[in-house]
Formats: C-alpha cells, sequence, structure tokens
C-alpha cells in the first residue's frame, strides 16, 4: 500500500487543479507565442483566457459525467453561452504584441513601409554588412490599432561609420518644425524633427521639409536612428491614422513607436 501510494507523484487536489488549468494555460502559451507581452494593456485578456480554459474544462467534464441526457443539454447551452460571451469580450478587449525576427528582416520591414508609404523609400536601405540585423512588430490595439515597424542593426565600430555616412548623404532628414496637433495661449505646440533619448539620435526621413499635403508625423512617419556607442543604425515605421496629436516628442517615440520594447 505504501509503494502505491508512492507512486502519485501529485496529491490529487494538484492533479484536479491541473486538469481544471490546462487548456487555460494552453490559450496562455498561444497568446505568448502570438507576441503578447507580459504588460498592464494585456492582464484583462490574460485572464480572460483563463476564465474561457475553465469554461472548456467545465464542459468536458460535463460530458464525462453521469447525469441525464436533458440535464447536460440544458448545462452545456448556459456553459456554451457564457464561452461564447468569454470569446467575445476577448475579441474586444485591448492588447499589446511584440514580435521579432531575425529572418528576411530587412525585406519585411521595407514591405511594411512600402504598403503604407510607397514613396519614403525610393530604393531598397544600403545596410552594409551588420553584424546582426532584427525586425520589430509593435502592434497596439484598443479603440484603434497602432502598429510600429523598428529595423535595427549591430556593426563593429569600423562598418558603423561607414554605413552611417553613407546613410546621411543619401537619405535628406527633416529641419523644419512639426506641428504636434496641439496648441497653447501662444498658438500651435511645435516640436523639433530630431531627439536623443540617452545614447540614441532620432531623425525623421519621411515627412520632409516641405511636405504639407502629406500625413501628419503622428498618423504615419519613418525615423533613422543612430547610436554612437553601441555601433547600432536603426528605422522606425510608425502607423496610426486615429492619433490627434502628440504633445512630447519622446513619449512619441518611447511609448508609440515602440523604442520601450528596444530599450
Amino acid at each position: 500500500m505504501e509503494t502505491d501510494e508512492r507512486k502519485h507523484l501529485l496529491p490529487k487536489w494538484a492533479v484536479d487543479l491541473l486538469i481544471w488549468l490546462l487548456p487555460g494555460l494552453i490559450l496562455l502559451a498561444l497568446c505568448i507565442s502570438a507576441g503578447l507581452v507580459f504588460l498592464r494593456t494585456n492582464i484583462a485578456i490574460f485572464v480572460n483566457m483563463i476564465l474561457i480554459g475553465l469554461a472548456v474544462t467545465r464542459l468536458i467534464f460535463l460530458f464525462r459525467s453521469e447525469r441525464a441526457a436533458s440535464a447536460k443539454v440544458w448545462c452545456a447551452i448556459l456553459w456554451g453561452i457564457l464561452l461564447a460571451v468569454l470569446v467575445f469580450l476577448s475579441l474586444l478587449m485591448p492588447f499589446e504584441i511584440h514580435r521579432t525576427t531575425h529572418i528576411n528582416a530587412q525585406e519585411r520591414f521595407e514591405t511594411a513601409v512600402a504598403k503604407k508609404l510607397p514613396d519614403a523609400l525610393a530604393t531598397s536601405l544600403e545596410l552594409g554588412a551588420p553584424d546582426s540585423v532584427v525586425c520589430h512588430t509593435m502592434i497596439q490595439n484598443s479603440i484603434w490599432s497602432t502598429q510600429s515597424n523598428i529595423l535595427l542593426c549591430r556593426y563593429d565600430e569600423e562598418e558603423y561609420r561607414a554605413v552611417k555616412g553613407t546613410l546621411e548623404t543619401g537619405h535628406r532628414c527633416r529641419t523644419e518644425l512639426f506641428d504636434s496637433g496641439c496648441t497653447d495661449n501662444e498658438g500651435p505646440v511645435l516640436l523639433e524633427p530630431y531627439i536623443s533619448i540617452g545614447d540614441d539620435h532620432f531623425r525623421f526621413l519621411w515627412p520632409l521639409d516641405g511636405d504639407r499635403e502629406s500625413w501628419d508625423f503622428f498618423k504615419r512617419s519613418l525615423l533613422m536612428v543612430t547610436n554612437d556607442k553601441t555601433h547600432e543604425i536603426g528605422f522606425i515605421f510608425f502607423n496610426d491614422i486615429e492619433l490627434d496629436y502628440v504633445e512630447d516628442m519622446e513619449e512619441f517615440i518611447y511609448y508609440w513607436c515602440g523604442w520601450e520594447y528596444i530599450r
């Protein structure tokens, strides 16, 4: 008898708990593999995945129970309605996704830019011979969807200097002030088209000077970032046509453009 008890690695309550939580844990794993990150924004959808999993488990146990068929049908209808409500709510919940890839990173980034800003990149980016290239995709979904793509390349010092010089020669950067979309007592609030956050230096490649008919920068924009200490060169493509204003350029780059995921 003692030998049989030792065969049970977990007590019965732990096994039952694992069975109940397993579908929810599988759903959580699928969400994380899709790119959902552990941020406050995603707490509601993570909790909802657990609840959906519990409802699925309850349905499984219901059909395996020895209840009468009629009782099973009515209970299944009620649990099915609850499950449908939870699934519907999950579609309405805000979430944030962050995905990275080294596979065809440059092509993926340039394709994302070409779909929304076909005139922003006349030719493929001259990236030289980087030690590593990675493409980050950030999606923030709430009432509307915000998407940011970041291409980040790391070089040795000599190659970095050469590529940086080539890019700065081959691409114009904006010098005119941006209209932030905000106003104060003195009129429209203007923002500089370049900013430094730590050792990262950001400049706008689009919209350029004189692009009066183009999108506002806080709706669609293309930036270049360089870092002389880490020998990194990057590009940010931002797209959110529902965003109406930006009060602070650092907040725009760090939060809206997703630089918080990089640093």
